[in-house]
């Protein structure tokens, strides 16, 4: 088994070694959470896997280093590819079937995906020592803070520690880039100036944060013991204070990069604007406008659906008159091919009580075969409102799509499939009418949105949803 000592002079040998400072800062950053990156080209996905390998000399260190799916972990020359080279030369044993690398130590490092919030539970129970977060930005607020509650250490890593004077403490290291729209982007604003680009002076500033309510609440000094304090003043002296950090990089601090790929910069730059300023520039404000999302030339209109296999229809309600705010439902479906098909939408103004009958109408003349997904809100009344659907419409497979996200965030999945292709429309009068809004729409909360909310909720549904019986919750 290499020495610890050992361990260090391998990973950090002439073909690992950190290529840059901001690598070598993200490696010794000691703060509950700390987030690199924040545009293309820093080096985040090797600095991730140098970061996991800092214990594998330790009998029972376990590390998991998270993407969203099992493709991003195994494209070619990615974090498996990389994985194979780093860590078999360090005595890492490789499990292609588990994803896994058993060291000489008894140390394991493997990688994990989560792209739904329902494979949470896929790892409750686990010890993870270090967890890595590869494109943090890809993961919800919900999957990053559950993942946080299971960055603890084994017995035997803590027994091992304590056997030779070694002070241990499980840590988060993420790597993203810039989206204006995820979670990291409220959590980091200290970090972020207002122009969008990271404030240079703050890289690597650790502070100190407690979450009440699902709303972090920071400390405004920069002392650990006095922000401590300040936040134990709020919340109790049981409260679990947490210390984060971000060490913004881009290309040019990567001079290994730069040298071996002079033309990298150059491709970035011609990404367009709102790719070029983040994946660049590393800006953090920039958003798509009018048309970025959604284009009516990439939809394809045909007279009639094939067979479909799963159907939603989404209802994104409204329960005003008069306003800008309507009431739609919407259809689509998944054929064998998986390319995904909107065959009916249905919009109107109504009181409260008449869009609770007219969704039931629509769900009988639907069928019971077609699922319905109810667009819900996530305080306890609307939770109250579910259950009142869910008994109007008996017998029906009933799917609450509880809201988080914002609305170009939750229109962002869907945008991509319509921009290959894959998505069909079926003819019909109200085709220019729903065409219009989403080529207007430019991801905000201020422009008009029902048809697009409508659309982003039934294709998750048909996404990240098993089928289930009467009624379910999801996040969105």
């Amino acid at each position: 088994m290499p020495s610890p000592n050992e361990v260090e002079a391998i990973v950090a040998n002439a073909k690992y070694k950190a290529n840059s400072a901001k690598q070598d800062a993200f490696i010794g950053a000691r703060a509950d959470w700390t987030v690199f990156g924040g545009a293309k080209g820093g080096g985040k996905s090797h600095a991730l896997e140098m970061q996991a390998a800092r214990h594998i000399d330790k009998p029972g260190y376990t590390s998991v280093i998270f993407r969203q799916t099992v493709p991003q972990i195994r494209q070619l020359g990615g974090l498996w590819d990389t994985a194979l080279a780093m860590y078999s030369s360090v005595g890492g044993d490789p499990n292609e079937s588990r994803l896994e690398f058993k060291f000489p130590s008894g140390a394991k490092i493997g990688f994990g995906h989560i792209a739904h919030d329902r494979e949470l539970a896929d790892w409750q129970g686990s010890q993870i020592a270090m967890i890595g977060v590869d494109q943090a930005e890809e993961f919800t607020g919900r999957q990053l803070l559950f993942l946080r509650g299971l960055n603890r250490p084994t017995s035997t890593l803590m027994n091992y520690c304590k056997a030779h004077g070694i002070r241990f403490t499980p840590r988060i290291y993420a790597t993203c880039n810039p989206d204006p729209d995820c979670f990291l982007r409220t959590f980091m604003d200290w970090w972020i100036g207002l122009d969008g680009y990271p404030i240079e002076e703050r890289s690597g500033v650790i502070r100190y944060y407690a979450i009440d309510n699902d709303k972090e609440q920071w400390a405004e000094s920069l002392v650990e013991s006095e922000a401590r304090a300040e936040l134990a003043s709020l919340f109790g002296d049981d409260v679990g204070i947490q210390s984060f950090t971000f060490i913004p990089a881009r290309i040019e601090d990567n001079v290994d990069l730069m040298r071996s790929d002079p033309g990298y910069i150059a491709r970035l730059k011609s990404m367009g604007r709102v790719e070029s300023e983040r994946f660049w520039l590393g800006n953090w404000n920039v958003r798509w406008s009018a048309g970025d999302y959604f284009r009516r030339d990439q939809f394809k209109v045909m007279d009639a659906a094939p067979p479909l296999f799963d159907e939603w229809r989404y209802w994104d309600r409204a329960a005003t008159v008069g306003s800008r705010s309507w009431t739609v439902g919407l259809r689509m479906g998944m054929d064998a091919q998986g390319r995904f098909w909107i065959t009916d939408r249905i919009r109107f103004q109504a009181i409260a009580q008449e869009v609770q009958q007219r969704i039931v109408n629509v769900a009988h003349q639907d069928g019971y075969s077609i699922n319905v997904g109810i667009e819900g809100d996530p305080g306890q009344a609307g939770k109250a409102e579910a259950q009142e659907y869910v008994r109007i419409l008996a017998g029906y497979n009933v799917v609450i799509n509880t809201v988080h996200e914002s609305k170009g965030a939750r229109a962002r999945p869907l945008s991509a499939q319509v921009a290959i292709g894959n998505v069909y429309l079926v003819r019909a009068p109200w085709n220019d009418e729903f065409l219009r809004e989403l080529e207007n729409f430019d991801g905000s909360d201020k422009c008009m949105a029902d048809q697009v909310d409508a659309a982003s909720g039934a294709f998750h549904m048909l996404t990240a949803v098993a089928p289930q019986p009467t009624l379910s919750f999801v996040d969105f």
